[in-house]
């Protein structure tokens, strides 16, 4: 099969492209067009002077997605296409790597001496602390419409989880202004997504947000990533829209981009926050060992720290533990 050269693929999408269209918006489609394979995109466009605020509509979306991924569109075509690849192929991108139980960990046993002892060195940070949640998704799989923060943790009160989670924050300020003398306030980011990000502020609006005051707590929405049709990392256009894409929330571990991208990290920095408690929307174990695991990462200086429970075999959580090169150069 033959396929257009550059400058072909170029002049090409310029007969289709609105007059006013702008020097990035026609970059961009050229570059989907050619070598990013999105070229069906623009395959049942009219010529220029047709349809062109659709068009603008569906370049400026585009425009939206590449400014949003780090690295661009190119850099979320390549990481699915090889992503996916593997799993097409059958391979395991952990070959070579052998697992096992981590032998370094911290056994906090509440009640223990050794727990009240982790759990007064995270006191004396925790006026450093801030927290934040990933809450992107809805409670369908739970058979539940609303959002996950609003799941009642408990059926002899109904109490929302996100009650609980702003009740142990504040009753946290509370006894450190004791200790401290003065206000505390403890930041609370909520990472949103589209499908979640106006219900999630109604919630806390309509209660007034449980307690807490409304400049801690900060909502950022998660942006979306173009939906894939297969391993090829084929854009998806809308069967009831064909001049915009199907899109889908990325996934938690964007939490972490957004905290830098969106300056919140820098800000918080800068209030002298030393740690961040990342915690799920749907569990109510989190703040049973919070300061203990806080502790711990404080003894032992800690960037990173990760607290599971134990797992037995067949249940379905997710499971940490440490990878070793077999040939004996790297570990994880």
């Amino acid at each position: 099969t033959l396929r257009p050269s550059p400058l072909l693929r170029r002049c090409m999408v310029d007969a289709l492209l609105p007059a006013d269209c702008s020097d990035e918006h026609r970059r961009l489609a050229v570059r989907l067009s050619g070598e990013l394979g999105q070229a069906h995109l623009f395959e049942a466009w009219p010529p220029a002077g047709q349809r062109d605020a659709d068009k603008t509509q569906l370049l400026a979306q585009l425009a939206t997605l590449e400014a949003n991924y780090p690295g661009g569109l190119a850099a979320y075509i390549g990481s699915a296409r090889a992503l996916l690849g593997q799993a097409v192929r059958g391979e395991n991108a952990l070959e070579g790597w052998t697992p096992s139980v981590p032998d370094d960990g911290v056994d906090l046993q509440p009640g223990s001496p050794e727990f009240a002892a982790f759990e007064e060195r995270g006191l004396a940070e925790a006026a450093h602390l801030a927290f934040a949640v990933p809450a992107g998704g809805l409670g369908e799989r739970l058979g539940f419409s609303g959002i996950k923060l609003a799941l009642p943790c408990e059926i002899a009160t109904g109490t929302p989880l996100l009650q609980l989670y702003a009740a142990h924050i504040c009753a946290l300020q509370h006894l450190l202004a004791e200790r401290l003398g003065r206000v505390v306030r403890l930041p609370f980011l909520i990472m949103t997504s589209a499908d979640t990000h106006a219900k999630t502020e109604l919630f806390l609006a309509s209660h007034d947000h449980f307690g807490l005051a409304a400049e801690q707590v900060t909502l950022l929405q998660q942006s979306t990533v173009p939906a894939l049709a297969d391993a090829a990392g084929t854009f998806v256009l809308d069967p009831l829209d064909a001049y915009s894409l199907l899109t889908k929330p990325h996934g938690h571990g964007d939490v972490h981009s957004l905290l830098h991208t969106s300056g919140v990290a820098s800000r918080w920095l800068r209030e002298g926050r030393r740690w961040v408690y990342l915690l799920q929307d749907s569990s109510t174990n989190y703040f049973a060992t919070h300061l203990a695991a806080l502790g711990v990462s404080a003894t032992r200086g800690l960037g990173v720290n990760f607290v599971a429970m134990p797992r037995r075999a067949r249940m379905a959580l997710g499971v940490l533990c440490s990878l070793q090169r077999e040939r004996g150069d790297g570990s994880l």
